[in-house]
């Protein structure tokens, strides 16, 4: 979690209101490439998958973020 994660009020966005098009999970590869894996779901949904994702023991770094349209 960064610091930017600290500030993002639980379900929403930075200054609290809810994220429009919900919550994307993101994926960079070993080359720094990256990918959006999962769009549109819940906060909650999205952080699940990212850990889920995270716990297959892969390079890969996961991340969630607001979905943009």
């Amino acid at each position: 979690m960064t610091d930017r994660d600290e500030r993002i009020a639980p379900g929403g966005m930075e200054d609290g209101r809810p994220a429009p098009h919900g919550w994307s999970v993101w994926r960079q590869d070993d080359h720094g490439n990256r990918f959006e894996v999962v769009r549109g779901q819940s906060r909650v949904a999205a952080e699940e998958e990212a850990r889920r994702f995270e716990s297959l023991g892969h390079k890969q770094t996961y991340w969630t973020a607001p979905t943009e349209a």
